[in-house]
């Protein structure tokens, strides 16, 4: 007799095969977690929650850490650039501080897997990107194009929303600046973000409640967290949207290659919409 086994361990799936038989008790004939064959049930370091020491509090301390060295850094490159400090920002500053706040983010989190977890983005948070998930571009997209159309909506019903800074540098950049920032928001932030949001958040989450409830809660602290800016309020629904998606493929697969993907595509649109128009 076949049956499937599926089981939630420190908020991944795991899923197998076991083949029962007279006189036996069933041998596992095959099992995925993370993407690859799980350790034997002796390794308590990687099946049990004996290996695992992060949560929703690493998270907490991760972003805000990325946030405020993120200001201090771009204070910094402001002042050595010899620019008023209450000047507004340029490309030049817009570039050094995605850039260090999404370093410091991956850098973050490899010191957490490496104190509190199991020594590795990929067993911990499901970091992989896989050639075969590319196609997750177009989803990012499609999911983007529906952003873009809830957003201009908003915007005609409101008799014209104000774009939040980011946008505006983008609008005045160009050359090498624009390109570098096209870089960092299609592969650098989402690689970033999502091993923070799908990766730490969504895993700790999922330890804790159910994994709708998790995928829900991860999805609008994603959203949430991208408005700080008041003016951006109106993107509340297409960042959830993407995070909602997102999650749900963080769940089903165990990785993080599909919402990389994902978020990668959603990007790109909002860029290429933006230096288009």
């Amino acid at each position: 007799m076949i049956r499937r086994t599926k089981t939630i361990v420190d908020g991944a799936i795991d899923v197998g095969t076991v083949a029962a038989g007279h006189g036996s008790r069933g041998v596992l004939v095959r099992a995925h977690s993370l993407g690859t064959v799980p350790p034997k049930p002796s390794s308590a370091r990687l099946t049990g929650k004996a290996g695992i020491r992060w949560g929703i509090a690493d998270f907490v301390v991760v972003w805000l850490g990325a946030l405020v060295i993120a200001a201090i850094a771009s204070s910094l490159v402001i002042g050595l650039r010899g620019r008023e400090s209450d000047a507004p920002l340029d490309a030049v500053d817009l570039v050094i501080g995605l850039l260090i706040q999404n370093i410091v983010i991956v850098v973050a989190l490899f010191a957490v897997s490496r104190m509190r977890g199991r020594d590795s983005l990929r067993f911990d948070f499901g970091l992989i990107v896989r050639f075969r998930d590319w196609p997750w571009l177009a989803g990012g997209v499609i999911v983007g194009g529906a952003g873009m159309a809830l957003i201009d909506l908003l915007d005609r019903a409101g008799n014209g929303l104000s774009e939040q800074k980011a946008v505006e540098i983008l609008d005045r950049a160009r050359g090498p600046e624009l390109v570098v920032i096209i870089i960092g928001v299609t592969v650098i932030a989402p690689l970033a973000e999502e091993l923070l949001f799908r990766g730490l958040l969504l895993r700790s989450l999922a330890r804790i409640w159910s994994a709708p409830v998790a995928v829900a809660v991860s999805s609008a602290a994603f959203a949430g967290v991208h408005l700080l800016d008041p003016a951006t309020a109106f993107l509340l629904v297409p960042l959830g949207l993407l995070g909602l998606v997102a999650g749900i493929r963080a769940t089903r697969t165990g990785e993080l290659s599909q919402p990389i993907c994902l978020h990668a595509g959603f990007n790109l649109l909002s860029a290429v919409i933006l230096v288009a128009t």
